[in-house]
């Protein structure tokens, strides 16, 4: 991956946080990609929260996604970016960069071997985990509006959640 692939994409990915941040295009379950927050530290807070809350009565389920960038289907990866409306540009920007995926393989300075990327995510780019994140929001999505939630109350204000994200780390709860 090229200095000036990762540059191209850094640029593109700060544009593409922000608008999803000025348009909550994901959901609060999901701290992998939100800039100025650590996510995994915030997870676990709120995990050991939840848990004092409920006296560690709640049923818990750890789903780890494996090969997770490996995974996804560049005609689904497509799909969740025209679905959110980002710009057409972006878009455009995007189905380019996936056509273009490739790897080499060289013995030496000799190239002896070329193969397109039919499926995955690259990986070592700062555009990858957002994409990543903005497909496995639909899941998010849909734990929520299908499943119900445990609430924690502080002095300001409540939060309910059947679940926690952080990239491909899923976290199911529930009280029975």
């Amino acid at each position: 991956m090229s200095n000036l692939y990762k540059l191209t994409t850094k640029c593109v990915t700060k544009v593409v946080q922000i608008e999803v941040e000025r348009r909550g295009l994901l959901s609060e379950n999901q701290l992998g990609a939100v800039r100025g927050v650590q996510g995994a530290k915030e997870q676990a807070l709120l995990n050991i929260a939840i848990n004092k809350e409920y006296g560690n009565n709640l049923k818990a389920t750890w789903i780890d996604v494996k090969k997770s960038y490996d995974s996804i289907d560049h005609a689904y990866l497509t799909q969740c970016i025209e679905n959110i409306n980002l710009p057409d540009w972006i878009l455009k920007f995007i189905k380019v960069i996936i056509s273009k995926w490739k790897i080499d393989i060289s013995i030496g300075p000799e190239k002896i071997m070329s193969k397109k990327i039919d499926r995955g995510i690259l990986q070592g780019d700062s555009l990858s985990p957002l994409l990543f994140v903005l497909c496995m929001d639909p899941l998010s999505r849909k734990l929520n509006e299908k499943y119900t939630k445990v609430t924690i109350k502080t002095d300001a204000e409540s939060h309910a959640t059947n679940h926690l994200l952080f990239i491909d780390d899923l976290k199911l709860l529930a009280k029975d």
